[in-house]
């Protein structure tokens, strides 16, 4: 995490416990990396668009504004579906382009 958004780091052992109880890899400011694989998001739920419903601080919002150009896949997880038939995202949200609950 960095600042009200996320920059890329590496991923590469040991992993540290940081801030919010989340082991990330250090930043040792090498990631040069212009494409990205694959996103993985976290997620509460999301609407008919696949846009996500998140947790309300718009971290993921602000990051792929910046990023979603070098990124070819966005992969949402969640524990449990939380689908709404009714549209209660932004175009701004970032959208899917797979949806993987435990159920999948």
């Amino acid at each position: 995490m960095e600042g009200k958004s996320f920059s890329l780091v590496k991923y590469r052992l040991p992993l540290q416990r940081k801030r919010f109880g989340v082991k990330e890899p250090n930043n040792s400011k090498q990631y040069r990396r212009k494409i990205i694989d694959m996103a993985i998001v976290p997620i509460v739920g999301v609407d008919d668009t696949l846009r996500r419903v998140g947790f309300g601080k718009g971290m993921y919002d602000r990051f792929f504004e910046k990023n979603n150009k070098n990124i070819k896949e966005i992969v949402f997880v969640s524990r449990k579906l939380c689908h709404s038939k009714t549209l209660v995202t932004n175009h701004y949200d970032v959208q899917a382009d797979i949806v993987f609950t435990s159920k999948t």
